[in-house]
């Protein structure tokens, strides 16, 4: 146990540093009135002065006498025309920036070059644009076909390269051929390379697939016009009666046994899958349409009016599996698809032979409530164009004429 002692330990005083002597005034913080101490040197102020209601720089501005007598009499000098302007309300706009909101206007479309070529039995054709040439005209590729009931018996056809050129001492351009393409059979379809624009595929009645490309050779100062072959094959499922690129190096074929193809383009044209596009087994699906949307989807239309949304899927170009969703069903065969952007939306454009067009919204594609079916009429559509994200249709007439439908 420890033993507390009455020792107590001697006291160390700290002297103040103040005189004992001079006493100092208390003041409570709460209510100091004290003046505010001196601001540091604004030559050596580390801060900069900001406005306290903007926070943004002070600049001193020097007062700017304004005379009040000029002043008076130029206001009095023009009110009586800002009150002119007033009472006779909001300025007219011009007529020639006037919206028309006629839905029925007729817009005045005028033929720009008619293009004549010379074949005994070719009655039909099909065409495509190319990359921009000249004075923001592309290049037309041209071909012509002749009605088949059978196998192509045409061995000696062509496809025809017109370029735009100026006219000298003219502010116009003119559609020329430049080149001319031989092919073993009548062309059935043409198609440009979205991601390449010189790059085009075309396939023949003879089930033959042709890659070509547009170039343009320089010899001095002279440029020649020049179509080179990439790739060619033969499939031996029939003739191609569809075609679409997918990507800058992926074709897809659709076949008329209702397979699709796909096509890798590398060094050479190689066979990625093919698929057979049926929803039951017992279902003939005869393609009559095809469009690509990405890699791994695309949409295809047969002659039974049927449409299909196919994707696949899968880890290797090996082992792919596809999955079907049918859409809306049309009428008739369905001739053509479209992709088109309106309203923030897309959407998938599909006619058929009697001119019956769908608007597929593609959000909502399992759901035909958000599918707008509209009719056109006779003669039959063999293919539509639209312009405007689908706001204005464009199909061929009787008698080489052009209807526009919006």
């Amino acid at each position: 146990m420890i033993e507390l002692s009455d020792y107590t330990s001697p006291s160390i005083e700290f002297k103040s540093r103040y005189s004992s002597e001079k006493q100092c005034k208390l003041v409570d913080n709460a209510t100091e009135t004290n003046a505010l101490p001196p601001t540091a040197n604004a030559q050596s102020s580390p801060i900069q002065k900001c406005n306290q209601a903007t926070q943004t720089e002070f600049i001193e501005m020097f007062a700017k006498v304004v005379d009040e007598q000029k002043l008076a009499k130029w206001l009095k000098k023009i009110y009586p025309l800002v009150e002119r302007e007033l009472l006779d309300g909001c300025t007219p706009q011009l007529n020639g920036f006037a919206i028309s909101t006629d839905s029925g206007k007729v817009y005045d479309i005028e033929p720009y070059q008619k293009i004549s070529v010379q074949s005994n039995v070719n009655s039909l054709g099909v065409a495509t644009w190319l990359a921009v040439h000249i004075d923001n005209a592309p290049v037309l590729v041209l071909g012509t076909q002749a009605t088949h009931n059978g196998w192509c018996e045409h061995i000696d056809q062509c496809l025809k390269i017109y370029a735009p050129q100026r006219v000298p001492h003219a502010n116009f351009i003119t559609f020329n051929e430049v080149k001319s393409v031989p092919v073993k059979a009548c062309v059935h379809t043409l198609c440009t390379n979205s991601f390449n624009k010189t790059v085009f595929a075309g396939s023949t009645f003879g089930g033959d697939i042709y890659v070509w490309q547009f170039e343009q050779e320089y010899r001095g100062r002279r440029a020649e016009a020049n179509v080179k072959e990439l790739f060619k094959t033969t499939t031996s499922s029939g003739y191609i009666v569809a075609i679409d690129w997918s990507g800058e190096f992926t074709l897809l074929t659709a076949q008329t046994n209702g397979s699709v193809i796909i096509w890798q383009i590398s060094n050479e044209l190689i066979k990625m899958a093919e698929y057979i596009v049926k929803d039951t087994t017992n279902d003939l699906n005869e393609i009559t349409s095809l469009l690509a949307l990405n890699s791994n989807s695309f949409i295809s239309g047969n002659s039974e009016g049927i449409i299909y949304y196919c994707m696949s899927s899968g880890l290797s170009s090996t082992k792919r599996s596809m999955e079907i969703l049918p859409l809306k069903r049309h009428k008739f065969a369905v001739t053509t698809l479209l992709k088109s952007h309106s309203n923030d939306r897309d959407y998938i454009i599909s006619c058929d032979l009697s001119g019956q067009i769908c608007f597929h919204n593609f959000n909502c594609l399992d759901d035909e409530a958000h599918t707008t079916t509209l009719q056109l009429p006779l003669p039959f559509k063999n293919t539509v164009a639209c312009f405007d994200g689908g706001k204005r249709l464009y199909c061929p007439g009787d008698n080489g004429s052009l209807e526009c439908y919006w």
